[in-house]
């Protein structure tokens, strides 16, 4: 590892610490103010982002030395959503099919790797866009509408986001989070939706039904989100009046159905991406990540599946002297392999770019350097 100072090596003790691969967090939307050094701080050297400004409307973060608790950004493009003015800021505004190739080569030039299709856009362009994103050397993910996920998948869509969000569709006049939910809980236990084929890849993001449902509970009192995030997800429609009992009831009865088919999925053959959607309502960097895999093994996939899924290495690690590494405690690895809901512990450190970061109380991390072995 090299020195990044003249200061001598600094010598961190970690009585009974776990050597891990540092973890990947395949759902992020990175965002201005993001705490950055949060998701270092629970061992998480690289994010997967799934739209966001970053590279053009917002610098790209770059870490310059040890001083810069920064993950690796794999950088993602504009959400491509329905025609028209966009809904959300951070969606590219689009009038016509002819338009979308010029955004995706803004995309490639800003230096995107993936772009994400969300919930209005339009079915009958899922080809259209998969082709053209597949010639420009991007892979695409989409966020389906009820209904959507056959259609994404004949097209070739290379990804889908949110359990949450597959299933059929019905009249096509009621959309929304509460239509989503009570679809789920009133699911016949012997229904087979939905039925993906064997290798599809899905990023199930369960962290985001627990989070609602706990902050629905507080009347979106958001505590221990940051300010300025819990003022911006009030203004969004889901959170933007209280929900009735029945909404949060429904919401409950629907996540235990959301994991047993999530276990039966796996087992058919799915593949499983592993992400948090930070900065969804309530799910904090870094954390939600492990949240998210606490309840990936409540739900009986195996802990093992789970990590290897989430490392930035595949199981095949070491491969490389230079690859990140976490350093867990005991206790933090039998919650894990348990299933246990947070609070998840930040790690003991982590080491990237030959630096060691120390989490400190405030969850920000502090680097210190040590010499080459």
């Amino acid at each position: 590892m090299r020195e990044a100072t003249p200061d001598p090596p600094a010598v961190v003790s970690m009585d009974d610490a776990v050597v891990a691969p540092a973890l990947r967090d395949a759902h992020v939307h990175p965002y201005s103010g993001m705490d950055f050094a949060a998701l270092i701080a629970f061992g998480v050297a690289r994010v997967r982002d799934l739209g966001s400004r970053l590279g053009a409307g917002e610098p790209l973060p770059r870490p310059a030395d040890c001083a810069d608790p920064l993950p690796e950004i794999e950088l993602g493009g504009p959400f491509f959503d329905r025609p028209g003015p966009p809904r959300l800021s951070l969606a590219a505004r689009w009038d016509s099919a002819e338009e979308l190739p010029g955004l995706l080569d803004d995309a490639v030039t800003r230096g995107a790797r993936w772009i994400k299709l969300y919930a209005a856009f339009p079915q009958e362009l899922f080809g259209f866009m998969v082709r053209e994103a597949h010639r420009r050397g991007l892979r695409v993910a989409l966020h389906p509408a009820p209904g959507g996920a056959e259609a994404a998948i004949r097209a070739g869509v290379d990804e889908l986001e949110h359990l949450a969000c597959l299933v059929p569709d019905g009249d096509g006049s009621k959309r929304g989070t509460h239509v989503l939910n009570h679809r789920w809980a009133h699911r016949d236990p012997d229904a087979r939706w939905p039925n993906l084929p064997p290798g599809t890849r899905l990023c199930p993001t369960l962290v985001v039904q627990r989070k609602l449902i706990e902050h629905a509970a507080s009347a979106w009192a958001f505590p221990g989100v940051p300010g300025n995030l819990a003022a911006f997800w009030r203004r969004m429609p889901t959170t933007a009046r209280p929900w009735s009992e029945q909404e949060i009831a429904w919401a409950r009865a629907a996540e235990p159905r959301m994991h047993e088919t999530l276990l039966r999925l796996a087992d058919s053959g799915v593949t499983l991406v592993v992400g948090s959607d930070t900065p969804n309502p309530g799910v904090l960097p870094g954390q939600g990540l492990w949240e998210e895999m606490c309840l990936l093994v409540r739900a009986g996939i195996d802990p093992a599946l789970v990590f290897w899924s989430t490392c930035v290495r595949p199981p095949a690690w070491p491969a490389s002297g230079d690859d990140p590494l976490m350093f867990l405690s005991l206790p933090s690895v039998r919650s894990f392999l348990a299933g246990e809901p947070g609070p998840v512990a930040p790690v003991l450190a982590t080491l990237l770019r030959g630096c060691v970061f120390v989490p400190n109380g405030a969850g920000v991390s502090e680097s210190v350097s040590q010499e080459a072995r």
